[in-house]
């Protein structure tokens, strides 16, 4: 994620402990000591204990507490619990139960005896203050609820450097193989093919001549796998790849049907193939292919049956050859629409692979919207709740934005029409639930295919996808750069990890954000001079920063050498925070950080 990123980028890690602790800083709870953390790293005379026994247990993570190992340790060091006590208490932090874990409280500090009779010390037996026990115990109380197996932390870390090194010396490899892994689900990569494209990787369409089962390297690109193909079997893949090998490539369609027997190679795989792209080689355009399977498989299917009848004649064997020779007689059919195509594309591959509809709308999109469908994903398969990022809430206020697909109208029980939008962007596809009122005043935009921008908060429901229920609809033009009259700024409730933990941390994050605007002076934006182009990798870096300090203050940004200055939309608003400021300031120079007014 752009946070992760960022965050990274602050952290500078120097090894992998400093990767682990990356992993386990960067979820809720944790969050709070990444500043310290990454102020104690930089400068080791920052670092604090609160005692000296603390010191060999904290020392590798800066004097913050990170994982449960940590603690497990500083319950049996500072006050002299067992090993099995130590994990007694690391499993009422992973179940969440602080009720369990403060009856440890009088144990820790003072001694006893635990629920076995076996005797523990306590701290203050051990040399440690009333108070300072005191102060330990109520950190990890704190902490407890979000603490992460370092065991855990430290496989996921030697993944993410493993798969970093290969991005980074071997990148069309991995991301072939990252493609591979979704084979079966290729609707769920769309977002990996722009990872692809924004690496400079082409992801190259389907062809029969040279695409393999699985997805290939070719050339500095990846080729689109043929089995990522609806409809074709593993069994057709294997017998079209070994005639290939064997006979050479397929000179022309008429080639292709004539060497590949319709009992492996059916009339639907052919126009499936046709229909993903795979015989665009051929130069004949698809709609004219797609119209003379019918007729040519009938007169192979003919020819085959009559030699194997031994009906022929010596006027008949002509005509066979002809057959076996000819090309299909192509109607005059004009070509697909490029949009068409597209969905042809989409249909057969489950994404889109030569281009995309909302290609021309990206950087729109990018502007004005806070959240797109990746975000509805459900998280990867793990154990590590805590691993992932913060969930959506139910509420949470966003713009989105996609074009429009399907649609279910519904009738009210006050007899009033309702609407189900399904709407596509660049990562997938999400609903859109539009009430009477609003459907009222949008009815005239929901054309099929139509660019939509919505705002809007989200529905978030135990075992069914999120949704966004619409409070505005406007439609969304390539050039747009502003948000209609209307839409409000919009920004997701997630609180930033970059900001030191204060009152706030205990407030609705509505009502922090209302006092965060109060803060602010009226209608002020933070204006940016950057020194370079739109293009430059320098200029997302910022992007990303902005993203990490996520707030409710617009942000511009000045092109000194264009002269000309972007609004950011919702999605780059960061806090009016004197840290996330100085931090700003640190990064991009005070002298190219200005407050303006609209």
């Amino acid at each position: 994620s752009a946070g992760m990123t960022s965050f990274m980028k602050e952290l500078r890690p120097e090894s992998l402990e400093d990767i682990i602790a990356g992993i386990s800083l960067y979820r809720p709870g944790p969050m709070e000591q990444i500043p310290r953390y990454i102020a104690a790293k930089r400068d080791p005379a920052k670092i604090r204990y609160d005692h000296p026994l603390l010191e060999p247990i904290l020392n590798v993570t800066y004097g913050c507490i990170v994982y449960q190992e940590q603690v497990m340790q500083i319950v049996r060091d500072l006050a002299g619990f067992s090993m099995g006590q130590s994990d007694n208490v690391r499993r009422a932090m992973s179940k969440k139960k602080p009720a369990e874990l403060a009856k440890y409280r009088d144990l820790f500090i003072n001694g006893g005896q635990d629920e076995k009779g076996n005797p523990v010390d306590g701290a203050l037996a051990r040399g440690v203050s009333l108070e300072t026990a005191g102060k330990i115990f109520d950190e990890v109380m704190a902490f407890a609820g979000y603490a992460f197996n370092k065991s855990h932390a430290a496989a996921y870390a030697v993944v993410a450097y493993q798969t970093g090194w290969l991005k980074v010396h071997y990148p069309v490899e991995l991301m072939a193989a990252m493609l591979n892994s979704y084979l079966g689900s290729l609707s769920q990569a769309a977002s990996y093919v722009r990872v692809c494209r924004a690496m400079n990787i082409a992801v190259l369409p389907p062809d029969i001549n040279r695409s393999q089962a699985r997805f290939t390297t070719e050339n500095g690109a990846i080729r689109f796998a043929l089995a990522a193909v609806k409809n074709v079997g593993e069994t057709a893949i294997r017998s079209l790849i070994a005639e290939r090998e064997k006979n050479g490539p397929f000179g022309s369609f008429g080639d292709l049907m004539r060497r590949m027997d319709e009992s492996t190679l059916n009339r639907k795989m052919v126009e499936s193939l046709i229909r993903a792209s795979a015989l665009d080689g051929f130069g004949v355009p698809r709609a004219q292919m797609i119209a003379v399977i019918e007729p040519f498989s009938n007169r192979l299917a003919s020819s085959r049956r009559q030699s194997m009848e031994g009906q022929l004649s010596l006027f008949d064997l002509g005509t066979v050859e002809q057959v076996t020779e000819a090309e299909p007689e192509y109607p005059a059919l004009s070509e697909f629409t490029q949009r068409e195509k597209l969905s042809m594309e989409k249909e057969m591959l489950g994404l889109y692979i030569s281009g995309h509809p909302l290609d021309e709308y990206e950087r729109a999109i990018s502007t004005l919207t806070s959240l797109d469908s990746a975000a509805f994903a459900p998280p990867p398969e793990s154990d590590d709740e805590g691993l992932h990022p913060p969930a959506l809430t139910d509420n949470d206020r966003v713009i989105m934005a996609g074009m429009l697909v399907g649609r279910k109208n519904k009738t009210t029980r006050s007899n009033e029409l309702m609407s189900f939008l399904t709407l596509e962007d660049l990562a997938g596809i999400f609903e859109v639930i539009v009430f009477p009122r609003v459907l009222g005043d949008c009815q005239a935009l929901l054309g099929d295919g139509t660019v939509l921008l919505v705002g809007g908060r989200l529905s978030i429901r135990e075992d069914d996808q999120p949704k966004l229920i619409a409070e505005q609809i406007a439609v969304l033009e390539p050039g747009m750069r502003q948000l209609p009259p209307g839409f409000e700024l919009r920004r997701m409730s997630a609180r930033s990890p970059a900001r030191d933990a204060d009152d706030s941390r205990e407030r609705p994050p509505e009502e922090a954000v209302v006092q965060e605007a109060a803060r602010r002076p009226a209608r002020a934006k933070l204006c940016i001079r950057y020194h370079g182009l739109e293009e430059d990798a320098g200029y997302k870096r910022l992007l990303a920063m902005l993203n990490y300090f996520q707030g409710a203050m617009p942000v511009r940004i000045y092109l000194d050498q264009e002269d000309r200055l972007v609004d950011l939309g919702p999605r780059y608003a960061v806090a009016f925070d004197d840290d996330v400021l100085k931090r700003l300031a640190e990064r991009c120079g005070s002298q190219n950080l200005a407050l303006t007014s609209e």
